[in-house]
């Protein structure tokens, strides 16, 4: 098994997390949000340009190569009281083989201290299939949340948090 992480630090990178997006969203969401919305979403949210504007601003993006092939990304952002899990998206060929895991050790070992850190994340109410999976990884959900996105479209999720031990990665 061959896993390479890579920091997004480039316009060939952003591309690459712009395509995976187009890729995975378009799966993943279309049982749970209107082709509209994902469209929307993913010109506004996901684009090569908004992922460059956001990396410049103190988002953290990562993506996952397995075997040559690019298989997910994560978006991070910390904060005063921790990170903010922006964007944890893996190909559905991908998911099962750990590299999801390791993604998300990547991209956070850097913030663990002597202390826990608190993560938190929005998820749509919907997608069963995530929240499963946060759950699994020691998520709760603390929130509901109904944010106004623009254009008519709304991102109905719940919040949910985890507190990582130092010694949890």
């Amino acid at each position: 098994m061959n896993i390479m992480i890579k920091k997004a630090q480039n316009p060939e990178h952003y591309k690459i997390i712009e395509i995976l997006a187009d890729e995975i969203w378009n799966e993943c969401y279309i049982s749970i949000i209107s082709k509209e919305q994902i469209e929307y979403m993913l010109k506004n949210f996901q684009s090569e340009n908004i992922i460059k504007e956001q990396s410049e601003s103190g988002y953290l993006y990562f993506f996952a190569e397995y075997n040559g092939k690019y298989a997910g990304y994560c978006c991070i952002v910390p904060e005063n009281d921790g990170i903010f899990l922006s964007k944890f998206y893996m190909k559905k060929e991908f998911r099962g083989k750990g590299i999801a895991k390791q993604l998300f050790n990547h991209a956070l070992k850097p913030f663990l201290a002597q202390k826990p850190l608190r993560i938190h994340l929005t998820v749509n109410k919907h997608n069963a299939d995530s929240i499963a999976v946060y759950k699994k990884m020691g998520f709760e959900v603390f929130n509901e949340c109904i944010n106004d996105i623009g254009n008519g479209f709304v991102m109905d999720d719940f919040e949910m948090e985890c507190f990582l031990q130092p010694d949890n990665l």
